[in-house]
């Protein structure tokens, strides 16, 4: 199979993914949660094959490479949208160029705290937010855990200042307690 081939292969399970996640959420707004399951579920299928066609491709290298690709990829999307004419959709068209440049920033930070070595190190950051559960610890140092949804050092980042840390979470219920809070079991 050639290159261009597999590349509109990815870009196929690439578009149903997003499809089926939009779908699943406005399954769930219309009250089917079990047809947004079922959405979520094809939509998490789809990024997995896309995954399959782009290590194929050749497209997955290291982490500095991955970030330099998002940080191109970011700003040709960005070039694209403020090259936009639009009156009707002229304040959507400026809402995600903000996203796209605030996306851009995200992403060179992580590459150049890669550059530096300083990710987990003291002194980095002083909030490190969690990004599975949205969880903001404050200290020089980043957690070993989250104390709310307890991921590993892996899911923290250096989280700019403006968001207050968040409190933490009440102690673990004693052992063969079940949890209580929101969500799916």
């Amino acid at each position: 199979m050639d290159r261009e081939t597999i590349m509109r292969a990815f870009a196929s399970e690439a578009d149903s993914n997003t499809r089926m996640s939009i779908y699943a959420e406005k399954a769930r707004e219309e009250g089917f949660n079990a047809i947004g399951d079922t959405f979520e579920e094809i939509s998490g299928n789809d990024e997995r094959i896309a995954g399959v066609w782009l290590e194929r491709a050749g497209e997955i290298g290291s982490i500095e490479e991955n970030l330099q690709k998002g940080i191109d990829s970011n700003k040709q999307q960005l070039e694209f949208y403020q090259g936009i004419q639009d009156e009707e959709n002229e304040a959507v068209i400026t809402a995600i160029t903000q996203v796209k440049e605030n996306q851009i920033d995200m992403l060179q930070e992580a590459l150049d705290g890669l550059d530096t070595e300083t990710w987990y190190t003291p002194g980095t950051s002083s909030h490190w937010l969690c990004s599975r559960c949205g969880f903001v610890a404050g200290g020089n140092r980043c957690p070993l855990s989250c104390p709310l949804c307890r991921c590993h050092q892996g899911f923290f980042r250096p989280h700019r200042p403006g968001r207050r840390p968040t409190p933490p979470p009440p102690p673990p219920p004693h052992p063969g307690q079940r949890p209580r809070y929101g969500g799916r079991r």
